[in-house]
């Protein structure tokens, strides 16, 4: 069955405005909707339907290479939007052929090398309420807020399903049940919404927990898996010996200098720190004058916990573990602890012990030179 007159034109313009390549998408509206205009068409051979999947195919192929190769993560949301280019062939080649339909064989590769076809294999099939699908689809990936999209979605269904209503219903029992349809559809698509929401953050909260539960991780996805507290329990307490209403204290869990694909990578080695007094005692750096205190408690998950300790630990007291390590930007871990940790930390905050700027951390990527020149000069 075919289209309806401009329909094709119509979804892809509206796959061009939902994704800002309105442009394009115009340029593509008048060539596909010019061929049910002209006189003139082409008489395709299979064969020559052949070539036309094929320059589909190979567009299909780089588009996935380029999605995987820009940003992995979104491969998938990148191939979508593209995919009305990506078919282009083929639907041009099916309305600008005398026949306005395509042969079914030459989706299939192995059918083509069969000398005789059968009958079934022969046929020809009209692929642009597919291709007029997959535009809206491509639309789709814009994630445009609001009602709008689910508004034109329904107009196109309308709009196609006008064209098969059977003579025999009234108007007005085919209009209550596409209005039945419609808000049946808007309510099932918010209950499928808050569901999958649910969902993520539940699966969210499985993999936060995990991280919590391996302090010993080398990277952090930022923006991507976090935690909220929604709950009163203490999770760390701290108590500083000269606390100043309303002051700010921070504290130092661990430290990354690596970006790379919406992580944070961190690399540095741990090195043993020697106990003294019966374990209890960890001599995180020199001594030093004027120092501060501050005691913490907290509940380590699985024995173990990486610290998180104010700038410039200069040692920690009666803290019992098993073993204790600490990096050269001042992380500290340890393991072998029990189910309720005391620790008190002597440090000075004039002071940073982390390791000086290395050749890396001073690189500047090539395609921020530019911004990071513009902002100096002016």
């Amino acid at each position: 069955m075919k289209t309806p007159r401009f329909f094709i034109g119509a979804s892809v313009l509206f796959w061009g405005w939902q994704v800002q390549t309105l442009w394009i998408a115009l340029c593509l509206a008048v060539i596909l909707e010019s061929a049910r205009m002209l006189k003139t068409k082409f008489e395709f051979m299979p064969s020559d339907f052949n070539k036309f999947v094929d320059i589909s195919t190979v567009f299909l192929a780089g588009t996935i290479v380029s999605a995987l190769t820009i940003e992995a993560q979104k491969a998938i949301w990148i191939l979508l939007k593209w995919l009305p280019l990506v078919f282009l062939p083929i639907i041009a080649a099916q309305e600008f052929s005398t026949t306005g339909k395509i042969y079914s064989q030459s989706f299939f590769f192995a059918a083509r090398k069969k000398k005789k076809f059968k009958r079934v294999d022969s046929r020809k099939i009209d692929v642009s309420f597919f291709y007029s699908f997959f535009c809206i689809l491509s639309a789709g990936t814009a994630n445009t807020k609001g009602h709008l999209f689910y508004f034109c979605v329904v107009l196109f269904s309308i709009w196609v399903l006008w064209q098969v209503r059977s003579k025999r219903v009234s108007f007005l029992l085919w209009a209550i049940c596409i209005f039945v349809t419609i808000v049946s559809g808007y309510a099932g698509h918010n209950a499928i919404r808050r569901t999958s929401m649910k969902i993520n953050q539940w699966v969210m909260a499985y993999y936060a927990n995990y991280y919590d539960a391996n302090p010993f991780k080398s990277f952090t996805a930022l923006g991507e898996i976090t935690k909220l507290k929604l709950s009163d329990k203490i999770m760390f307490r701290v108590s500083f010996q000269e606390y100043t209403k309303g002051g700010t204290y921070l504290l130092q869990t661990a430290t990354f200098n690596k970006f790379a694909i919406s992580n944070w990578f961190a690399r540095f080695k741990f090195e043993p720190v020697e106990p003294a007094k019966d374990k209890t005692f960890w001599q995180i750096n020199p001594r030093e004058k004027n120092i501060q205190k501050m005691t913490f408690y907290l509940r380590p998950v699985r024995k173990r916990a990486v610290l998180s300790l104010p700038s410039g630990v200069i040692s920690i007291s009666d803290m019992k573990a098993g073993s204790c390590e600490k990096n050269i930007v001042q992380s500290v871990r340890i393991e072998d602890g029990p189910s309720l940790i005391k620790g008190v930390v002597f440090y000075t905050d004039r002071l940073s012990y982390d390791a000086k700027p290395r050749e890396n951390d001073l690189l500047i990527p090539e395609k921020e030179i530019p911004a990071i020149v513009k902002i100096v000069d002016e």
